[in-house]
């Protein structure tokens, strides 16, 4: 089993993918452009124009390419809120791991 980090994002442990190298990919490039372009360039939060944009993923599954995601669970981000919206995440996570079945 790989890291929690390899698990959320989908990254396997071989030298020749790492989830970075997947994000220069031209196939996530072209989908991360037409996310943003879909988004009016803009945080699909807090509305923001003028940062750095990213494209949040709203969900991982394991060992699925980036670009294999439907658009709908893709969002356009500025930095500071896909900071938070991954903290959330891993705190959503954390709270899955200590529910008692």
């Amino acid at each position: 089993m790989g890291k929690l980090s390899d698990i959320l994002h989908g990254t396997r442990n071989d030298k020749d993918s790492s989830y970075s190298d997947k994000l220069r990919d031209p196939r996530w490039q072209r989908k991360r452009l037409e996310v943003m372009e879909a988004a009016g360039f803009a945080c699909e939060n807090c509305s923001d124009t003028e940062s750095t944009l990213n494209v949040h993923h709203g969900y991982y599954e394991w060992k699925r390419e980036p670009w294999d995601y439907p658009a709908e669970t893709l969002h356009c981000l500025c930095e500071k809120c896909h900071v938070e919206a991954d903290r959330l995440r891993k705190l959503l996570v954390q709270s899955c791991g200590r529910l008692k079945t």
